[in-house]
């Protein structure tokens, strides 16, 4: 199968549940099982584009997404199963509040080592941290305590390591042009300012604590708020950047190549609604695919 790397830029919040909620929040966002870290299910990124009218006109449509159901190819399953494929797509770097410029985006060791094992190419050294320190700049994001550097992240003080700056550089070069198109975009400077890596267990508390919690109401014909119709929805923030692993593999008449380079002519990067809540305004995104 030809393997490459793709990329989603939450444009507004995006609710990707589970269907079960947890504690006070009704209705919770997906997460990966084992650090529980925030993924886009692979499944809702083919679905959407599967649904798009642009990719709907290609000729080759039902072998890249399989053919539409029920099928007159029954008899041969090859024809049942598209050629494209789609991980899910994990949380990168999540937007935080921050005490001094409003707005912190944070990544970890951990999701760093996850994504340089994939991408296998550029920056692969992993920054090592206290679990009270953070790499950051100090002039855009700390404020000074007992003359030492303090990045405020939601209620954490974390304190400014300098010895690993350039880690901290390399990565945000690396990373931050997958997500924001061309080098003038007002709002990829103000991301590189602001640009953080905290430790492991830091970014797993703030992916708990850190996300775009929404109350709802239903109401009834007389306008007023329907007895128990009250929840709770939670959302990745606007800014979220997630990667995961898309390809394809080999059918009869397209090679997997020519598969992967049909949906990237189509348009790349790609604006598109994933996930539920639409009619609100939720999952807004900007999805780019990598060569």
């Amino acid at each position: 199968m030809k393997a490459k790397l793709f990329y989603v830029r939450t444009l507004t919040s995006t609710h990707m549940g589970t269907g079960r909620g947890e504690g006070t929040i009704d209705l919770r966002i997906a997460r990966g099982a084992a650090d529980g870290i925030p993924i886009v299910p692979g499944s809702g990124v083919k679905g959407v584009l599967r649904d798009e009218p642009d990719l709907k006109k290609l000729p080759e449509h039902a072998l890249l997404f399989g053919p539409e159901p029920p099928s007159e190819d029954a008899g041969d399953a090859r024809l049942q199963q598209g050629m494209l494929v789609f991980n899910d797509a994990r949380l990168l770097v999540l937007p935080v509040r921050s005490l001094k410029g409003v707005t912190a985006w944070v990544t970890c060791p951990h999701a760093l080592r996850l994504y340089a094992d994939l991408a296998g190419d550029g920056v692969t050294a992993i920054p090592q941290l206290a679990a009270q320190d953070v790499l950051a700049d100090a002039a855009t994001l700390a404020h000074a305590v007992n003359q030492r550097p303090v990045v405020m992240l939601e209620e954490i003080d974390l304190y400014v390591a300098n010895d690993a700056s350039n880690l901290r550089a390399a990565w945000q070069a690396k990373l931050l042009p997958l997500f924001y198109d061309g080098g003038t975009n007002s709002l990829r400077s103000v991301v590189e300012n602001r640009f953080a890596i905290a430790s492991d267990e830091v970014f797993a508390y703030l992916c708990e604590t850190a996300m775009d919690v929404r109350a709802r109401v239903r109401l009834t014909e007389e306008r007023t708020v329907k007895a128990g119709a009250l929840w709770y929805e939670e959302n990745l923030p606007p800014e979220s950047l997630l990667y995961g692993v898309w390809g394809a593999q080999k059918s009869r008449g397209l090679d997997a190549e020519q598969a992967c380079q049909k949906l990237t002519a189509a348009s790349n990067p790609r604006d598109a609604q994933i996930g539920g809540k639409s009619t609100v305004g939720r999952g807004m995104v900007r999805l780019h695919f990598g060569a």
